[in-house]
């Protein structure tokens, strides 16, 4: 029987990925039109919800889904 081996990444602390989601949100309103942030506190606002997302629901959709990955797994390798 395979193992199945999964890599943990080490994740930046969440003030850093903060920082960064409301940086990156700023810069899209600057360059994308139709996107519009009401200034930086705008950005920061709507950086703390993407960052919480992220911390929270993406690892509860992946222990979600690991049943269906591990089956498409194992249907991909039980063909050949």
């Amino acid at each position: 029987m395979k193992e199945i081996i999964v890599e943990k990444r080490r994740q930046p602390p969440i003030v850093l990925r903060l920082v960064i989601n409301a940086v990156a949100l700023y810069l899209t309103a600057g360059l994308v039109g139709g996107v519009e942030v009401s200034g930086f506190f705008g950005a920061l606002l709507a950086a703390v919800v993407l960052t919480l997302v992220n911390t929270f629901v993406r690892p509860l959709l992946i222990i979600l889904t690991l049943p269906v990955r591990r089956s498409s797994r194992w249907a991909c390798s039980s063909s050949s």
